[in-house]
């Protein structure tokens, strides 16, 4: 039998988890970029969790672990060669990836495009022409699907 992560064995972590995402996602609001003092304690935890214990944040494996923040990559390095994705969001985007692990991270960024899609459309139809902070639509994604990945892993669904 697998060891567990650190959020097997914390049942603070998704509280924890979720303080986090909703503070990353203010922040963007305010400042419009996103610290890296937030993003870096994350990233500690979430690699120290699996050196140690060979398994990710939430208990998944580590492959999906791996796929989780490949997938965050893949869907937001190419908007910030282009510059239309700040580096802030690149890094919460992989985070965000690596915590749920794949295929829940692909399910939090299908939520978080479609609202970030919703975001952007009310916003032109306002006549709005700033650049919009994409943190929030990303920690929104996060925060619908973190409870559900848990759920999931507890019943036995996703490994």
């Amino acid at each position: 039998m697998r060891s567990r992560g650190p959020a097997a064995s914390d049942a603070l972590t998704p509280l924890i988890l979720l303080a986090w995402g909703i503070a990353v996602a203010t922040i963007d609001l305010q400042r419009r970029r996103i610290p890296h003092a937030l993003l870096l304690p994350v990233l500690v935890w979430a690699v120290a969790g699996l050196l140690l214990t060979g398994v990710g944040p939430l208990s998944q494996a580590p492959v999906a672990t791996a796929a989780g923040l490949g997938i965050g990559l893949l869907l937001t390095v190419p908007g910030y060669l282009l510059g239309r994705v700040g580096g802030g969001d690149v890094k919460f985007a992989a985070l965000i990836g690596a915590l749920l692990g794949a295929p829940a991270a692909a399910a939090a960024f299908v939520l978080s495009g479609l609202l970030f899609g919703a975001q952007s459309l009310h916003a032109k139809l306002r006549g709005r022409q700033a650049a919009l902070p994409m943190a929030p639509a990303l920690a929104a994604g996060f925060i619908v699907t973190g409870p559900l990945v848990g759920l999931a892993l507890t019943a036995g669904l996703l490994q």
